[in-house]
C-alpha cells in the first residue's frame, strides 16, 4: 500500500541486492525459487528471513555502545513532506456475534450443539 501511495516500486522478500547507480538489482524468493527484478530508485524493499546471519555480541561492545552518545534528528531536518494523505470515513466496533461459552463434557456439548446452534 506505500508503495502504490507513494508511486514507486516495491520488491518483497529480497535475498540479494545489487546497487546500481539510480536502480537496483534484487532477488525475489518466490515459490518456484527466485525472481529477478531491476527497479529504479527510490523503491521499497523488504527482506528476506533467511538474509542474515545471526550476530553475538561481546561484552566489550556492550560496554562501548553505552558509553556512546544518541543523535537526535528533528523531522524537519529531513525535508520530506509528511501531510496526511488519508481521511477516516468511519470507525466502528468490532461486533461480537456468538458468545464462546466452556461445556463440563462431550454430553453437553453434543446437546449445545444440536439443540442451540442446530449443527447437528
Amino acid at each position: 500500500m506505500l508503495s502504490a501511495l507513494l508511486n514507486i516500486p516495491q520488491a518483497i522478500s529480497v535475498s540479494k541486492l545489487t546497487l546500481i547507480k539510480n536502480s537496483v538489482i534484487v532477488n525475489c524468493d518466490v515459490d518456484e525459487g527466485y525472481e529477478t527484478i531491476k527497479m529504479n530508485l527510490p523503491s521499497i524493499i523488504t527482506s528476506s528471513l533467511y538474509l542474515n546471519k545471526p550476530r553475538y555480541i561481546h561484552l566489550k561492545n556492550i560496554i562501548q555502545a553505552k558509553s556512546k552518545l544518541i543523535e537526535i534528528i528533528k523531522l524537519e531536518d529531513f525535508k520530506i513532506d509528511v501531510s496526511k494523505r488519508l481521511h477516516i470515513l468511519n470507525l466502528s466496533k468490532f461486533y461480537k456475534h456468538r458468545l464462546q461459552t466452556r461445556v463440563k463434557d462431550v454430553e453437553s456439548l453434543l446437546t449445545k450443539l444440536k439443540n442451540e446452534a442446530k449443527v447437528i
